[in-house]
Formats: C-alpha cells, sequence, structure tokens
C-alpha cells in the first residue's frame, strides 16, 4: 500500500469540502511533516486529529535533505515534504505548483487535488455527484478561474466525472 505525503493546502481543500473521511478511506496511509502540521491553523489541526488517533495520519518530524539542492523560494513546509517522501519513498499529494515542479525534478511521484477526487470516485469513499458539486464550486475560486490551465483541469475533470 503506498504511502502519502500530504502538504497543508490539501488538507484545508479536504478541510473545506468536508470530505476528510472520504479522503482517509481512499487513502490509509497519510503522513506529513511537523513543518506542516505547524503550518495549519488549531481548527485545521483538530479536525485532523480524528485520523491521527486512529493511525491514518502520521506527523512525522522530518529532517530537510540539504542534498535534495532545492531552491529558497520553497518555504521550509514545502522542503520538508520533498523531503519526506524522498526519504519514504512516499507519494506527494499537493496543489502547490512550485512544489510539485520541484517534486518532479527529483523523480518523485506527485498528485493533486483533482487526483484525489478521481481516486476516491475509484475507491467508492465519495459518488460522482457530490465530487462534480465541489469540483463546480472550484470554478467560482479566483484561484482556479484566474488560472487558464488549473480552470481547463477541474473542467476535463468535471467531464470525466460525468462518465461516471
Amino acid at each position: 500500500m503506498p504511502v502519502f505525503i500530504s502538504d497543508a493546502c490539501i488538507f484545508i481543500l479536504l478541510i473545506r469540502h468536508g470530505i476528510l473521511e472520504s479522503f482517509f478511506h481512499s487513502c490509509q496511509d497519510v503522513k506529513t511533516s511537523s513543518l506542516v502540521w505547524f503550518e495549519m491553523r488549531d481548527e485545521q489541526q483538530e479536525s485532523l486529529s480524528l485520523y491521527i488517533e486512529q493511525g491514518n495520519l502520521s506527523i512525522v518530524e522530518t529532517e530537510v535533505n540539504s542534498s535534495l539542492k532545492l531552491p529558497k523560494s520553497l518555504s521550509l513546509a514545502d522542503v520538508s515534504v520533498i523531503s519526506l517522501a524522498n526519504s519514504l519513498n512516499g507519494i506527494i499529494l499537493s496543489s502547490d505548483k512550485l512544489l510539485r515542479l520541484h517534486a518532479q525534478k527529483h523523480s518523485l511521484e506527485v498528485h493533486g487535488f483533482l487526483w484525489i477526487i478521481q481516486r476516491m470516485i475509484k475507491s467508492r469513499s465519495i459518488d460522482a455527484t457530490n465530487a462534480k458539486t465541489i469540483l463546480e464550486s472550484m470554478l467560482t475560486d479566483p484561484l482556479v478561474f484566474r488560472n487558464k490551465e488549473l480552470l481547463k483541469e477541474v473542467e476535463n475533470t468535471i467531464q470525466e466525472i460525468e462518465m461516471f
């Protein structure tokens, strides 16, 4: 079973859309770094604490791997995600474009929120109607509709979901 390494933005999106339980049903071994954990607000940590207690989520003290030669434009939390995925041979879950780019440069597998939605549909932890509603709500988010590439990806994913 794969190990998933998540950054804060994925957790925030999952919490915002009320699909944490579905996420942990489809991705059961999730880890994040302590730096990511401390990036999140108290209420976000509280939402995730149940999954720590159940053993689905682990917070890992991570030493930043300086041999990876990552740019200073990445936050320490982002670097810790890449370092953790590198040390555990994990799959990174992030919607952060810069983090994803540098993870791929280091031959790490990385997926974003749209992939997670598709995985949850395939594992039947979320139904297609709910997934479509979530994605349609994203179309009104300024971060999505201002980014033509991301807007197209969301629209394509909605079309794929309609086929389920």
